[in-house]
């Protein structure tokens, strides 16, 4: 079990999801916000952001579980690992947090090294 005392604080991480908003959500998805075009199927609780941001902490908690020198939150191989990043990154483009993979293994690499950071600040 883990202690509080290692376990992440979520709330002290900048995710790169908290750039989302409601605008952009809005401008990628219309469809899902007119209520009055019959022909959408969609509506504002198909969109999966909720995914999103569970990617990206679970990532983190990796991150930071690799510093404490704990077992990883959830265990993943290289090509998993990939496919969960190229799925942020399709994210992250469609909301316009992202111009592409490269900024995305950035917005990433930041979230990793300060999950890790944290984990260092709180003694081992």
């Amino acid at each position: 079990m883990v202690e509080p005392s290692d376990a992440l604080n979520v709330s002290a991480l900048d995710l790169p999801s908290d750039r989302i908003t409601f605008g952009q959500v809005r401008r990628a998805h219309p469809d899902c916000f007119d209520t009055y075009q019959k022909s959408s199927e969609r509506s504002i609780s198909s969109l999966n952001v909720a995914a999103t941001i569970a990617t990206e902490l679970i990532l983190a908690r990796n991150a930071y579980a690799k510093a404490k020198g704990l077992p990883p939150y959830k265990p993943m191989d290289q090509k998993e690992r990939r496919r969960e990043i190229d799925g942020l990154d399709a994210d992250y483009c469609e909301f316009g947090i992202s111009t592409g993979p490269r900024q995305t293994f950035e917005l990433i690499r930041k979230l990793e090294r300060d999950s890790a950071n944290q984990a260092k600040q709180s003694g081992k």
